[in-house]
């Protein structure tokens, strides 16, 4: 059982990286870059990701917790917490995810990406 948490542990610190190299690259081939995502990582540092990762962990447990006790409150509390509390949790920790990748892009990769972005109107003005 111990093993199985130090597995689980390896492998939830590198899906992060994993899942997000995966979604920025837009094929499914990027997450199972190993070296890629380790490079990723060591450009942030290693101490920092991991403090993150915790710091993560324990906003969304006490979040968690708040959609509990709010879901005991019968008919509403289920509802509240399903419309509310929960997409605000995943909305959080999936923007903290992206902004964690952000950090590991040169400033080469996020001009090139301003500069491909679709023009809109506002743009223009």
């Amino acid at each position: 059982m111990l093993l199985g948490l130090v597995i689980l542990l390896i492998v939830g610190i590198i899906m992060v990286m994993a899942v997000s190299n995966m979604a920025y690259h837009d094929e499914i081939g990027a997450a199972l870059r190993f070296g890629e995502i380790k490079e990723r990582i060591k450009s942030i540092g290693w101490l920092k990701y991991i403090l993150v990762l915790i710091l993560l962990g324990v906003i969304y447990l006490i979040l968690a917790l708040v959609a509990s006790f709010v879901s005991i409150i019968p008919y509403v509390g289920l509802v509240l917490a399903s419309l509310i509390i929960y997409p605000f949790m995943y909305l959080f920790m999936y923007r903290a995810y992206g902004l964690i990748f952000r950090e590991t892009l040169e400033d080469d990769e996020l001009q090139q990406e301003v500069e491909e972005l679709p023009e809109t109107e506002e743009m223009n003005l």
